[in-house]
């Protein structure tokens, strides 16, 4: 049976003044005894780096390949048959059900491409688990499509902006200049609401909004969906393109992912060849776009700020 596998495109953000590099950070782990002191522990699960090396392929030179996995110890199902019969797994009090997520990183880039498994690693707890080896800050920060950015970039100001929250009640800690520029928190957070729009308008007025704090809130909206629970459902902005024209970009609907068909081994398992297939085919496919995204500079992206 053939499984669409998706794939979503991360920029990896530390501090510059991290003590150690992801790719530095993932070497210590991948080196580490393969055994429960690689273990941490994330709502309730235990997560770990299953595997992980460098590719010497000629196209991936220098790429980072990598499995983590999850594993259920709560929750496990039951085998059945398609007669109706079932049977408990027999596992150990030390066993669980271990859920797959591949991954392939690009250090020239600090480009992560990662497999999307909604029972497996998520990418924040993908983060999260890097973050518990070091005294620094990890993102996963989404990459919008060049498109979205670009034609962003391009209006001739944005006249309206409109966001959706979903979940505002359990949204992670913000930092107070965080929700200094974020006050919709507030209201929502007053109010009792769990959902929230907000929408900022010129109306009938001429002129634009104030650029430079709209699109710090676009990057503050990104980074909220970076924490893995993706409570940002809309971020629509618009504004007059170069032409005179009305432009309404939604750019959520924009980030970069794909997605692959991938078909079970034997043993109805997807190997880790097969998902690894799906990431490379991810990255060839969108390599152009990536580089030019971040002409090809190595990581200084600097998640303190």
């Amino acid at each position: 049976m053939v499984k669409i596998l998706r794939v979503d495109f991360y920029k990896i953000s530390m501090p510059s003044g991290a003590e150690v590099s992801f790719e530095e950070l993932l070497k210590q782990i991948a080196e580490s005894p393969d055994d429960e002191s690689r273990n941490i522990n994330v709502s309730g699960s235990p997560i770990r780096l299953k595997d992980a090396g460098i590719l010497d392929a000629e196209l991936f030179n220098g790429f980072w390949q990598g499995d983590m996995m999850r594993i259920r110890m709560e929750g496990i199902p039951i085998k059945a048959s398609l007669s109706g019969e079932v049977e408990e797994i027999d596992l150990e009090d030390d066993e669980g059900i271990g859920e797959e997520t591949a991954f392939l990183y690009h250090p020239a880039t600090g480009i992560l491409m990662l497999q999307r498994n909604r029972f497996g690693v998520s990418d924040s707890a993908f983060a999260s688990y890097f973050e518990s080896r070091v005294s620094s800050v990890i993102e996963l920060l989404p990459i919008p499509r060049l498109g979205a950015l670009e034609k962003f970039e391009r209006l001739n100001g944005t006249r309206k902006f409109t966001f959706t929250l979903a979940g505002v009640d359990r949204l992670p800690q913000v930092t107070d200049e965080e929700r200094a520029v974020f006050t919709g928190l507030g209201m929502a957070e007053q109010l009792e609401a769990p959902n929230i729009q907000i929408t900022a308008s010129m109306g009938n007025r001429n002129g634009t909004l104030e650029q430079g704090m709209v699109k710090k809130w676009v990057s503050f909206l990104f980074a909220l969906n970076a924490t893995g629970s993706n409570p940002v459902k809309k971020i629509e902005v618009t504004g007059e393109s170069s032409d005179a024209k009305k432009e309404i970009l939604d750019l959520l609907d924009l980030k970069m992912t794909d997605a692959f068909e991938i078909t079970p081994d034997a043993n109805r398992r997807y190997s880790f060849d097969k998902r690894l297939a799906c990431l490379k085919a991810a990255w060839t496919k969108n390599k152009a776009e990536v580089e030019s995204h971040f002409n090809g500079v190595p990581q200084t992206h600097d998640a303190s700020k």
